[in-house]
């Protein structure tokens, strides 16, 4: 869900940038005579079909002149999360790596300290491969639900304090009202 709120809102907020240099550049009276909204439309048009992880990556660059660390809180969290995302809702059969049988992600998840010492279901002893873990379980929890949480707001945070225009201006109320956990 957090993801999932992160993706609402980059697009809400280049959809309403979009449309406003749209409204803007098709008025006569701004028909070039601002080289830079039109630089700024191209951008904004581009950046509307990348996926995620693009949208957040570059947006701030090229719209802003200004970037998220990427080796570090948040945006290091939010590349993870979107891998967990995409891994959940593109399942695709094995749901682990088949060399060490867990998700890529789970090791970084351990280290962020979301998953139980112990898997949540035990299977029956008579069950091959007992030693597995049924990982969706794992990180379904209030830790991992509290962590990805609080990387969409810091994510959203960020990114707001980068912006610039009318994409800072349409949402500085609603920004301010997000608290982490």
């Amino acid at each position: 869900m957090a993801a999932s709120a992160l993706e609402a809102f980059i697009n809400e907020r280049l959809a309403l940038d979009l449309e406003f240099h749209n409204r803007r550049l098709g008025m006569p009276k701004y028909r070039g005579d601002f080289p830079n909204d039109r630089k700024e439309k191209d951008i904004l048009d581009l950046l509307t079909k990348q996926n995620l992880e693009i949208k957040y990556r570059l947006s701030p660059i090229l719209l802003y002149n200004h970037c998220y660390e990427a080796n570090r809180y948040p945006f290091l969290d939010f590349t993870w999360l979107i891998k967990i995302r995409n891994d959940v809702i593109h399942y695709e059969m094995p749901f682990y790596d088949e060399t060490d049988s867990k998700p890529r992600w789970v090791d970084f998840l351990k280290h962020k300290g979301i998953f139980l010492d112990e898997p949540v279901v035990h299977p029956p002893a008579s069950v091959p491969d007992e030693g597995r873990r049924i990982w969706i379980e794992e990180i379904c929890t209030f830790k991992g639900a509290k962590w990805a949480y609080n990387t969409g707001c810091s994510m959203i945070k960020e990114y707001f304090n980068m912006a610039e225009g009318v994409i800072k201006s349409t949402c500085q109320p609603w920004v301010e009202s997000i608290a982490e956990l």
